[in-house]
């Protein structure tokens, strides 16, 4: 636990840092666009956009750099059907949570304060930043470092996934978005469970952040209110569609899974046998080696005579 905290906080400095890097050549290029406008500076989506580049691509390069995270291909992965149902789940999810965060309280003013992100996805750069880099820094973080981690540590699957999941909500920083995250997260810690791959939950979270940045294009007007029981039959479809999507994921892993934990098994057997083997050895060195007993301790007699003035 105290690694998966250790490195939610190094991706938190640098994500900082990478905020401050990239603060100065923002704004320079918002005073340029603006005219030297100050009060327009932040309402411009190439000031947040670039910054947002920044807090994406330090942590991301830190953690590649710092191998926290493995991005190696497996091609036993490489299935265009096995890809479809997690796009599928992926869009159960996300009706699952439009709906949900409509009965959230505060919600609607949460997603106010947070207008510079509709901005912003509305820049080429933003896009970049929200559907390419979020995905990549991110899943690195949560999936290939923390519930990586947690994992090879022993720790039971549904309590790494949960774990690196919490940590996942905490992050977005709002508690609308953080809800949501909690059954994204979850669907992308599972995933990571069954491949033990960063790339299955890179194009989980690329398809979420798109299809959301896509949303941002639809008008208000277009937007239409339902009923509660138009919202039920949704939330009853939604679910559905996840746990069918994730049934035939299952299948398809099944063999996969098997052999990861077959590989952890075999592992943790040639650890034990190798510590076990380091604890024999000792004791044959300590047994053809004893050690001397100590000296006996000389007492000294306190009757000391002392010569004559």
């Amino acid at each position: 636990m105290k690694t998966a905290i250790k490195y939610f906080f190094i991706w938190l400095g640098w994500t900082i840092v990478g905020v401050l890097l990239m603060l100065f050549p923002a704004m320079i290029l918002g005073f340029a666009i603006t005219g030297g406008h100050a009060g327009e500076l932040f309402d411009n989506p190439w000031t947040f956009s670039l910054i947002m580049i920044g807090a994406q691509l330090m942590p991301l390069y830190m953690f590649w750099r710092a191998k926290y995270a493995n991005f190696g291909i497996d091609k036993n992965l490489n299935s265009l059907i096995l890809y479809l149902w997690i796009a599928l789940a992926t869009v159960g999810t996300m009706i699952f949570n439009g709906i949900m965060e409509s009965y959230l309280p505060f919600a609607e003013m949460e997603m106010e304060d947070l207008e510079f992100l509709e901005i912003m996805m509305k820049n080429p750069i933003g896009i970049i930043s929200v559907c390419i880099l979020a995905p990549i820094g991110e899943e690195a973080v949560f999936r290939g470092a923390i519930e990586r981690t947690l994992l090879d540590r022993g720790w039971k699957p549904w309590l790494a996934i949960l774990v690196s999941t919490i940590f996942f909500a905490v992050a977005h920083g709002n508690f609308t978005q953080g809800t949501s995250t909690i059954v994204a997260g979850a669907l992308l810690g599972w995933v990571y469970y069954r491949t033990r791959n960063l790339w299955p939950c890179i194009f989980i979270h690329a398809v979420n952040n798109t299809l959301a940045t896509a949303g941002g294009f639809i008008p208000e007007e277009a937007v239409v209110e339902t009923s509660l029981s138009v919202d039920l039959a949704w939330l009853a479809g939604a679910i559905a569609l996840i746990a069918f999507a994730i049934y035939q994921f299952n299948k398809m892993t099944e063999y996969h899974l098997q052999e990861i934990l077959a590989e952890q098994q075999l592992l943790a057997k040639q650890q034990a046998e190798a510590e076990q083997q380091a604890f024999y050895e000792m004791n044959r060195i300590s047994e053809s080696h004893p050690v001397p007993p100590p000296f006996p301790k000389i007492e000294q007699d306190d009757d000391t005579t002392h010569p004559e003035d």
